[in-house]
């Protein structure tokens, strides 16, 4: 009787391979789940920096007379000469930078090189992150600013006048529609100072229209940070598409 009894308690052959198929099985089902909840953790992390990244900006413009930080399309010219993420720095608890922003050095400040690593950086931004010691740290940068916020009448390059059409957008209290208007998207570029988008180059003609984004980081679509400091995620088509007249990019046309 207890051989019989310890012969029932075991598991056949058969038995392990049922309960194998069906851990296997549940395996498959739950991966694509666990996986995209993980793209959508990722994706909402990112939103969440981008949203870090607008209102840092609202408080600099506020600290300002509502001017934008420049980007190093422009930072050489302006006033004070730092660029926006040095700018933003100390608005986003980097409280080194907030003494004297224009004594960092961006090629060796390890501070900063950790700012762009991390509140800077999407989670899902794959491109080859260079060693601090040996490339500029500038391409860790995963956000870049529209220059639209930047472009002058009397700019090196005539055809920014031309996109201007006489207007400077210069401060948040001149645009027409903030809540509308695109400030920083997330950039593909991995050069040294790649920092911003050349958004008005898509409407000359001078580049392809989304050119210097990555326009489907977040599976087929994107995020971006507008004016008024939020942020959504968005398919590119929904911030400029030429053939059906949108362009939240240009100050003037976003609506």
């Amino acid at each position: 009787m207890r051989s019989e009894v310890q012969r029932n308690t075991g598991f056949t052959l058969i038995e392990l391979i049922v309960v194998i198929a069906i851990i296997a099985l549940l395996v498959g089902i739950l991966m694509p789940a666990l996986g995209k909840s993980r793209a959508v953790a990722r994706r909402m992390l990112c939103m969440t920096k981008m949203v870090n990244v607008g209102y840092a900006m609202l408080l600099y413009t506020t600290d300002n007379d509502e001017y934008f930080p420049p980007s190093v399309h422009s930072f050489s010219i302006a006033d004070p000469v730092a660029a926006w993420d040095v700018q933003l720095a100390s608005y986003l608890g980097y409280t080194q930078f907030a003494a004297d922003p224009l004594s960092v050095n961006i090629f060796t400040s390890p501070q900063l090189v950790q700012l762009r690593s991390t509140l800077y950086r999407c989670p899902e931004d794959e491109r080859d992150q260079p060693e601090p010691a040996f490339a500029p740290p500038d391409s860790y940068l995963s956000y870049g600013k529209s220059v639209y916020f930047e472009l002058r009448p009397d700019a090196p390059d005539p055809q920014e006048a031309v996109v201007l059409d006489g207007h400077v957008w210069k401060r948040t209290v001149d645009l027409p529609r903030p809540t509308a208007t695109v400030v920083f998207g997330e950039i593909s570029g991995g050069a040294f100072g790649v920092d911003h988008v050349m958004a008005h180059f898509w409407k000359i003609g001078r580049t392809e229209p989304g050119d210097g984004l990555d326009l489907v980081r977040h599976g087929s679509a994107s995020n971006y940070t507008y004016a008024d400091g939020h942020a959504d995620n968005a398919g590119f088509a929904e911030t400029f598409d030429s053939e059906i007249d949108i362009d939240r990019w240009n100050p003037a046309t976003a609506r």
